[in-house]
């Protein structure tokens, strides 16, 4: 008995198999030396053979979506490349590809048609073996489905939390940078009474409680700003263009500005006022920044929401809750479809058939 004969005869499915059908089989097929990294077959090639790994190991993949799936690796004594073949398939639908120096037998099609006829114990032992491999292969497309779906998610979540994230930053940035203007003026309070102090803050309560400058169109709010600069201007206010934007932005216009001139001596008035746009500024950056936290905690409880995480597997849901985490995580894509559907209608010319 040959070593080639021998080893076969180690292999599960030909075990049964007499010495002279074991020497049938040999005279049929051929031997493959393969380097690692070498391909035995590609995707896509003639399913013209079946395999017996004498010696190695070798990986079976598909290439999906720029990577691979690995499928199965098959190491010495294993026969394998039977599916296409079983399955009616003309051609292979996966590569294999060497990890380590392979000794492989090559048996063509047609002798393994022959060699299933010839021997009930291989057909057994064959189709036991396919239908379990049938089986593990369904579960890695489901699985390899599953994280398909999770890097889409994941990338989704990425672009959510994008945002808000770059605006705490931002605002972070510039609240650090505003901070010790207002500890300074802390440190270094205007000369102002009692009085003063609390005409002052009455003032500026009744201002905030304006409509904000988000809600003015942008013709009322370009005058605005005109009509504040030019107060700012006439009353010596120092570097105006800084402090309009934002005094506008927290609703004070120049009625209020002249009641705080009434109040305020004018040596005070530019430092009150520049103090009463850095607090408004740094009010603004606070509210940036917990709209952006507020934004990445709504994300975090829709996508523990979404994947049941931390809760038991059997419990009451709430359908409404599920659907409201749902459109959460998936918000950017129901904008991208809004805005491209928007871009087809403006692409379409009007036609009295569409208005019908």
């Amino acid at each position: 008995m040959t070593p080639l004969i021998e080893t076969l005869q180690q292999v599960a499915v030909f075990s049964e198999l007499p010495p002279e059908q074991l020497a049938w089989l040999v005279g049929q097929g051929q031997e493959t030396w393969l380097e690692p990294g070498h391909i035995l077959r590609r995707e896509g090639d003639l399913a013209d053979c079946v395999f017996v790994m004498l010696s190695g190991e070798l990986r079976v993949y598909q290439d999906m979506a720029n990577r691979e799936l690995v499928l199965a690796t098959y190491k010495t004594l294993d026969f394998f490349g039977e599916l296409p073949i079983l399955t009616g398939e003309e051609r292979f639908w996966a590569s294999g590809r060497a990890i380590s120096p392979c000794h492989i037998f090559e048996l063509p099609t047609a002798a393994f048609w022959e060699l299933l006829s010839r021997g009930p114990s291989v057909t057994r032992r064959v189709m036991s073996t396919m239908a379990q491999r049938m089986q593990d292969v369904q579960s890695l497309y489901k699985q390899n489905e599953k994280l398909v779906a999770l890097g889409t998610l994941a990338a989704g979540l990425a672009h959510e939390m994008n945002n808000p994230i770059a605006a705490i930053v931002r605002c972070s940035q510039e609240l650090s940078r505003l901070l010790p203007q207002l500890t300074a003026y802390g440190l270094n309070p205007p000369q102002l009474t009692p009085s003063q102090q609390q005409a002052i803050a009455a003032l500026y309560a009744e201002a905030a409680e304006q409509v904000p400058e988000s809600l003015l169109d942008p013709l009322a709010q370009s005058d605005r700003e005109d009509a504040l600069a030019h107060w700012l201007e006439n009353h010596k206010i120092p570097d105006p263009w800084q402090i309009v934007p934002v005094l506008v932005s927290g609703g004070f216009d120049v009625l209020w500005l002249n009641r705080l001139a009434t109040q305020i001596s004018p040596e005070h008035l530019p430092k009150v006022l520049h103090y009463f746009a850095t607090v408004l500024s740094s009010k603004d950056l606070l509210k940036g920044i917990q709209t952006g936290t507020t934004r990445i905690s709504e994300l975090v409880t829709a996508i523990k929401d979404y994947s049941f995480m931390d809760q038991a597997p059997i419990q009451t849901l709430d359908i409404h809750q599920g659907l409201e985490s749902t459109l959460t995580i998936l918000s950017h894509r129901l904008k991208q479809g809004k805005n491209h559907c928007a871009a087809r209608l403006r692409s379409q010319p009007v036609t009295h058939s569409s208005l019908r």
